[in-house]
């Protein structure tokens, strides 16, 4: 469980260089029916394919597409930009919480994107018809499906970096609670003491044998051995 913790930070760190390269990427393109393609990046910088002299490069030149196209390429970079640095220094380490907020913010710029585009081109469009009215124009000119366009990786990749930074945090708080269970309290060494050594009792001495006073015979001066003995056994003197 442990190892599998040290390589959470991949996915946020997978997440953000996704997002980094689909800012480099188209946010939107269309096939144009008579040949060609059109390929507009947020900032409303756009090429067209397919005509006789070769891709051509354009801008395009609604408020209501580069403006909130610009504000999420600003918010997606910062993200991205955060997410990558905390990816690296969160390697083996605990989960941050910031993983959450910016996996959640990726994919809410590219929402904002999406959604800001189609309610802004539809209120340029509400504006030019009433300074230059289209006839048959319908009530609501949708950019999504009016202009055929569809979502490039510059959209997509927001959704799989914020997922990604997301999943990395769920998994890092998850395996990170599973270790506080499983794991047991420790528990404080208490040091024994050493016990003192008892100085064991005097062992008490036997009481000292009577000495044997030596007897020697007053005659003959021979030591006797025996202490009963009434004879003197080499001379026979009497004691």
């Amino acid at each position: 469980m442990a190892e599998a913790k040290d390589y959470i930070w991949l996915f946020p760190f997978i997440g953000a260089i996704l997002t980094a390269i689909s800012l480099f990427t188209p946010a939107a393109f269309r096939s144009f029916p008579m040949g060609g393609s059109a390929f507009v990046w947020m900032n409303g910088f756009a090429v067209l394919t397919g005509g006789p002299s070769g891709p051509e490069t354009d801008f395009f030149d609604i408020a209501g597409y580069y403006i909130p196209g610009i504000i999420a390429t600003i918010l997606l970079t910062v993200c991205t930009i955060i997410l990558f640095v905390s990816s690296l220094t969160h390697r083996q380490k605990e989960t941050p919480g910031s993983w959450i907020p910016l996996g959640i913010l990726l994919i809410g710029g590219a929402i904002y994107f999406i959604v800001g585009v189609e309610i802004g081109v539809a209120i340029y469009w509400f504006n030019e018809m009433s300074v230059y009215p289209y006839p048959y124009t319908p009530e609501w000119i949708s950019f999504w499906n009016d202009y055929n366009y569809n979502p490039g990786f510059a959209v997509i990749a927001p959704f799989i970096g914020g997922g990604l930074a997301l999943l990395g945090a769920i998994l890092g708080k998850t395996i990170g609670r599973q270790e506080g269970i499983g794991k047991p309290k420790a528990v404080p060494h208490v040091e024994k003491p050493v016990p003192v050594a008892e100085t064991p009792p005097p062992t008490p001495t036997p009481a000292t044998e009577e000495v044997k006073i030596a007897r020697f015979c007053p005659e003959c001066g021979t030591k006797i051995d025996k202490a009963d003995a009434t004879f003197c056994t080499v001379c026979g003197h009497k004691f």
